[in-house]
């Protein structure tokens, strides 16, 4: 955006220049002086277009900070439980171990990562349990692997693994009480993978 300003502030100084010195130069023909104006008109129209398709090809990132809710929970937040490392449900305070930060390019099509700040590490799906078929969502140090590559479909409300039709998903751990949350396939129909995000802040760079 800056780039375009700039360039249309020169594009404007150029045609005040260009105005003055024929209103000034009498000698020109009318006729050709017209032509003229067309030309570099035609000219200055094919270089916008051409830096607005330049503006599109840029990728747009963002960073969104906030919570995740469950929509059957809504007064519950994903929570990172360190005692356990894992991604797990519970009442929302938010606390620094609510707050995810979503860091993604290209509107959200392709997610770099999650992470949880305070810690400074992403969420991570860890091996599966061929048992129940699920990955436990914990913390681990970023790496960009695709193991931490996930994005949000804001119309759809899940959370989706990029390169998979893996989802995010709350369920009792076979191994316990906890309420956790894990990686298993996708299905738009399970109310369990439908998660709102409170956003807290958005930035664009």
């Amino acid at each position: 955006m800056r780039v375009y300003k700039a360039f249309l502030f020169r594009l404007c100084f150029a045609i005040l220049v260009f105005v003055v010195f024929f209103c000034f130069d009498s000698s020109r023909d009318v006729g050709s002086t017209i032509q003229v104006v067309e030309s570099r008109y035609e000219l200055i129209l094919k270089r916008l277009d051409a830096l607005r398709e330049s503006q599109k090809s840029v990728p747009r990132k963002g960073t969104i900070t906030g919570y995740f809710r469950p929509v059957k929970s809504p007064t519950k937040c994903m929570t990172y439980a360190p005692e356990i490392n894992a991604m797990i449900i519970s009442t929302c305070m938010r606390s620094p171990n609510q707050q995810i930060t979503w860091e993604y390019t290209k509107d959200g099509e392709y997610a770099d990562h999650f992470r949880i700040d305070y810690q400074g590490k992403c969420l991570d799906a860890g091996l599966v349990r061929p048992e129940n078929d699920y990955k436990p969502i914990m913390l681990y140090g970023c790496h960009g692997g695709n193991t931490q590559r996930y994005s949000y479909d804001r119309t759809a409300k899940v959370i989706y693994r990029v390169d998979d039709t893996r989802c995010f998903d709350y369920t009792t751990a076979v191994d316990s009480n906890d309420t956790r949350v894990a990686s298993k396939g996708c299905d738009l129909r399970d109310e369990n993978q439908k998660w709102n995000l409170e956003v807290i802040s958005e930035t664009f760079h």
